[in-house]
């Protein structure tokens, strides 16, 4: 994710606009590495420029946040 974050950064930097593709795919990255923080604040902010996330998008974001109540879950289940 680290390479990836970097290369958006370096793309907005030379005025290359990411598209909702992009978006989702990063999106859909940080939510499998359980980064659910990042994965919000890219999706507010493809909002905000005025992108449409689509299904995949949501799908990424709901798969995410299903792993992380999970994972929530059996901790507190072991506890």
């Amino acid at each position: 994710m680290v390479e990836a974050n970097e290369l958006f950064h370096e793309m907005n930097s030379r005025g290359i606009q990411a598209d909702e593709v992009m978006y989702t795919v990063l999106i859909d990255g940080y939510c499998k590495s359980g980064e659910m923080k990042k994965a919000f604040l890219l999706h507010n902010q493809m909002v905000q420029i005025r992108l449409t996330p689509n299904v995949v998008t949501y799908t990424a974001l709901a798969d995410g946040l299903s792993k992380l109540w999970e994972v929530e879950t059996t901790k507190r289940a072991s506890s």
